[in-house]
């Protein structure tokens, strides 16, 4: 196969949309090394598994805005790279001051700090607040088996009485996922589609803004919850998990940390990730 012509190597390879599938067929030879080295074979690769936001904004050099910092998530100087771009999204995670979604990031509910132990380098910490939520979406996840990560840490005066893990998902392929897909996270009237009973821990059922398709999980937590963590983990990082779930096909995944009630003091989020079981 390395004496194919190069459109017909790019056509090969433009089928792949597994980053691990990329990596094994880059290492098999110096000819499909060059083939992946082409930027518009990951922009086109982008577009397929991620949506057109984020083919644009590698093709424009920069990185794509978020709901919650209203700037440019991460480096915005132009060095960001289709194909990096391509394997950021793929690895399913988002560091927490990159979410789309932070409710009261003022400086003094909640804060976006230097955090040397987190994987990124920053974090947000949560002051004291009595609304906390936190959420982030995820296109382009493959089919398999999953579960939603949060890893975070707790001061020593930390404060909290109750909320929930929730993930979400629709297919990438249905009118609701292509729309969503087309759209920017500030624009997408997905993100927020969920609400809760804070009473009872349940879903409340939302026809207007629940698409067919979509499919939800729900893990409640509560302060017993968070005083085991600490008392294994002090004020060390550690990760709380959602239920596991099966994508069948290419889907879009919402990932959202609530707190609704009482109060939420001394947490600091580290990053939301999508673990593969």
């Amino acid at each position: 196969m390395d004496s194919l012509p190069a459109a017909a190597a790019a056509a090969v390879a433009g089928h792949l949309l597994d980053e691990r599938d990329l990596a094994a067929l880059a290492a098999t030879s110096r000819f499909w090394r060059g083939v992946l080295a082409d930027p518009t074979l990951w922009r086109c690769l982008l577009r397929r598994r991620f949506g057109a936001v984020a083919e644009a904004a590698a093709s424009a050099g920069t990185e794509p805005q978020t709901a919650a910092t209203g700037a440019a998530a991460g480096a915005a100087d132009g060095t960001v790279s289709p194909q990096q771009r391509f394997r950021e999204l793929a690895c399913l995670r988002r560091p927490a001051p990159q979410l789309d979604r932070i409710a009261w990031l003022d400086g003094s509910h909640l804060q976006v700090v230097t955090e040397p132990g987190s994987a990124s380098g920053r974090a947000v910490r949560v002051h004291s607040v009595s609304w906390l939520e936190l959420a982030a979406r995820l296109p382009g996840v493959l089919p398999g088996w999953y579960r939603a990560a949060w890893r975070l840490r707790l001061q020593g005066n930390f404060a909290f009485t109750g909320g929930r893990i929730i993930t979400r998902w629709l297919p990438a392929a249905s009118e609701a996922g292509a729309a969503a897909l087309a759209a920017s996270s500030a624009e997408d009237r997905l993100l927020p589609m969920l609400r809760e009973d804070g009473l009872r821990g349940a879903l409340w059922q939302n026809a207007q803004h629940e698409p067919p398709g979509a499919r939800t999980t729900l893990t409640l937590l509560s302060r017993a919850h968070m005083d085991a963590a600490f008392h294994q983990a002090g004020s060390g990082w550690f990760e709380l998990h959602g239920g596991p779930f099966e994508l069948a096909q290419p889907s879009i995944v919402y990932l959202k940390f609530h707190s609704p009630q009482g109060s939420t003091a001394g947490v600091v989020f580290d990053c939301a990730r999508l673990e593969r079981l």
